[in-house]
This record gives C-alpha cells, sequence and structure tokens, in this order.
C-alpha cells in the first residue's frame, strides 16, 4: 500500500497470509515508516485478516498500524543491548548483509570476543536498531567499539564500523594498513554517496549519533 503518506506504515508488500492455532488469520508483511528525512529500512509488520464472501480484509478494513491491542503488548519501546560474546552463538540482534557463502565469524576462537575473518566479500554484521519509539527516535543512538587483535598484514584490506543505509550509502571508520608494506596502520574514515566517495566522514549538529572508538593492540 502506497497510499496517503501521512500512515504509519507504507509500502506493504511481500506479503504472507498464515492462520494460528486458535484459528486467526494473519498477514505478514514488509512495510516502512515515514521519517522526515526519510524512511527506516524495512521491517516486519504482523495485522489482523478477516473474509469477506472468501475475500482477505486486511486490518479490519482499517490503515495499518504499528500496534495491535491485546497482541505481544510491550509497555516500553527501549531497550538497551549489550553483548559480551560470551555465548556460542550469535544473539538475535545481529544479521548479515546478505547470505554469507560460509561463516566468516567465530565467538570460541577467543572467548569473550567477536572475531572477523575477512573474506573477498563484505564480511558485514550489523545490529538492530534498539532505540526506537513510535515513529521518530526517542533518544540518542550510542554505539561503543572496541577493535583488538588487528592483524599486522592489512595492506589493500580494511577492518571497522559502517553506518550502513545501503551499498552505494554509507559512513565508514576502520584501520588499514601502510602500502608500502612497514607494518604501519592508519584510521581511516570515508563517505560514500551514489556509489561515489564524496569526502572525509564527519559527525554533524544534524547527526544524532555519537560513537565512541577504542583501538588496542
Amino acid at each position: 500500500f502506497n497510499g496517503a503518506s501521512m500512515s504509519l506504515l507504507n509500502s506493504t508488500g511481500h506479503a504472507d497470509i498464515v492462520q494460528a492455532p486458535d484459528g486467526q488469520w494473519w498477514r505478514v508483511a514488509l512495510g516502512v515508516r515515514p521519517q522526515t528525512t526519510g524512511d527506516y529500512n524495512r521491517e516486519t509488520f504482523l495485522f489482523p485478516v478477516t473474509w469477506e464472501d472468501e475475500w482477505p480484509v486486511f486490518n479490519h478494513g482499517q490503515p495499518l498500524s504499528t500496534e495491535i491491542p491485546g497482541v505481544l503488548t510491550d509497555q516500553s519501546h527501549l531497550s538497551d543491548f549489550y553483548d559480551d560474546f560470551t555465548s556460542e552463538t550469535l544473539d538475535i540482534s545481529y544479521y548479515f548483509l546478505r547470505t554469507p557463502y560460509k561463516t566468516f565469524y567465530s565467538l570460541t576462537a577467543r572467548p569473550g570476543f567477536l572475531r572477523l575473518n575477512g573474506t573477498h566479500m563484505q564480511s558485514v554484521i550489523g545490529i538492530t536498531q534498539h532505540y526506537y519509539s513510535g515513529n521518530r527516535p526517542a533518544t540518542r543512538r550510542r554505539s561503543r567499539l572496541c577493535w583488538t587483535g588487528l592483524l599486522q598484514r592489512l595492506i589493500r584490506r580494511k577492518a571497522g564500523a559502517t553506518i550502513f543505509y545501503g551499498d552505494f550509502a554509507h559512513n565508514d571508520i576502520g584501520i588499514t594498513g601502510s602500502a608500502d608494506g612497514s607494518g604501519d596502520r592508519f584510521i581511516v574514515t570515508r563517505t560514500i554517496v551514489v556509489a561515489e566517495q564524496v569526502g572525509p566522514w564527519a559527525l554533524t549538529t544534524t547527526n544524532d549519533t555519537i560513537t565512541t572508538v577504542g583501538l588496542s593492540e
């Protein structure tokens, strides 16, 4: 549905209709929540389905909402997330940039750490947004990252973090090795817009993300 732009949910699609054990029918679909400066990435939404003359009616014929009374009610939309990587499996909050051909991370090679192995493809593990409420961010989003044990041989390779909107739009900060083979390492930043590097990345007064980066051997 791409109708009224003021709707809480827009651009729904790729929907499936399922029947719950209690006989209730539901629709599961992807959609986006419009924002003042652009849309957040697609999310999965659930809403009820009823039947009239063997045709499905979604959400009782009403505009879609982010809340369904009595269904998995959560009084607080704010949650803190912390991971000390002591588990043998990744938390379900993480996701990959596409499905990897093979596992490129380990939680057991060094207990208490997440080890990432470089591949010929982009190796990215993301974390979902935990600080979100209603139709706008509820608080500043803070990320604290610490990279340890980076290999010396980082020539023409980079390791770090990215604020990733898409393949052709992202802000990156990381570490790369000196091209002369000396073993020196440097912090690098870049901004990619429409697949072109447009200049060094810098936080601005209009960006409500604060990132603290700690580097250690």
